[in-house]
């Protein structure tokens, strides 16, 4: 599974972990309906949902470049996988955990939490070797993190906590320019000069109406 970076994801590694160890291993929350996979399916999980890859929020569909008269391999795989969303903010329910996170039932996800488990620095790095200075970037991503850049090579390394879904219209928004071009740029509240503006005029006022540097 490469992508534009060059980077072979270990998405089929994980997909492909027993459910009765998925949690365990990977911090991923099992899709209820999905059981066992066998290789009639290449391991992926039996879903009523053909296109549920065995995970919530984590997608797959024919691939229809697959060339079957070549084996199955990250430059020929039969299926596409996509990740949605719900892949890393649904988490388990605070107030209604199952017995065993590796076997969730509906009632216990919760699809707005954020997943504060998942391993997203793990599932990156499933196909490098530890002598792999992009194995050791990803290696010191906390459960539940995840630098959104994904760009091992940037040289920033900043997870940052995956954030509750939620209240989007309520979280304000800017009219920003960048090289000339005018932008909407979501920010979440923030503590400035002291205060903490709460709604959008006052977030809208101290973006634009910064008091200058005391000495300036």
């Amino acid at each position: 599974m490469p992508n534009a970076i060059g980077l072979t994801l270990g998405l089929d590694v994980m997909l492909t972990t027993p459910r009765a160890h998925r949690f365990d291993q990977w911090g991923v929350v099992n899709d209820p309906d999905c059981t066992d996979g066998d290789a009639s399916t290449l391991g992926f999980d039996k879903c009523p949902d053909p296109e549920s890859a065995g995970v919530v929020g984590v997608r797959k569909i024919a691939n229809a470049g697959f060339d079957p008269t070549s084996p199955p391999s990250p430059s020929n795989p039969p299926v596409l996988i996509g990740v949605a969303c719900a892949a890393c903010h649904a988490g388990l329910d605070p107030q209604d955990p199952p017995a065993n996170p590796n076997a969730p039932t509906w009632a216990n996800i919760h699809l707005t939490t954020g997943n504060q488990f998942d391993q997203i620095g793990k599932e990156f790095s499933a196909h490098l070797t530890p002598s792999d200075p992009r194995y050791q970037v990803f290696q010191s991503w906390a459960p539940g993190t995840v630098d959104t850049t994904a760009i091992e090579n940037d040289g920033i390394n900043n997870p940052g906590t995956i954030t509750q879904f939620y209240k989007f219209p309520l979280r304000p928004y800017f009219t920003n320019h960048y090289l000339g071009v005018a932008e909407r740029v979501h920010r979440a509240v923030f503590v400035f000069g002291g205060e903490t503006p709460q709604f959008e005029a006052d977030c809208w006022r101290y973006a634009t109406h910064r008091p200058a540097a005391a000495g300036s």
